[in-house]
């Protein structure tokens, strides 16, 4: 299975416990054009979401 990795920047982030609903609602999300999150991981300051990969990009990519 191939996966995407996104780093959030430490200065963009919400409170911890913020951070948790809103992954914990993310991981619940089940829809066929929403890429689905597989998990994440927090240590210290940094932050990792890790999604299902999606070879054709971003949507931001193809609207621009």
């Amino acid at each position: 299975m191939a996966i995407a990795v996104e780093k959030l920047k430490p200065e963009g982030f919400q409170g911890h416990k913020e951070w948790l609903t809103e992954v914990t609602y993310l991981s619940q999300l089940h829809h066929p054009n929403l890429v689905k999150l597989i998990g994440y991981c927090s240590e210290g300051h940094n932050r990792l979401l890790v999604y299902e990969y999606m070879p054709k990009g971003s949507l931001e990519n193809h609207l621009l």
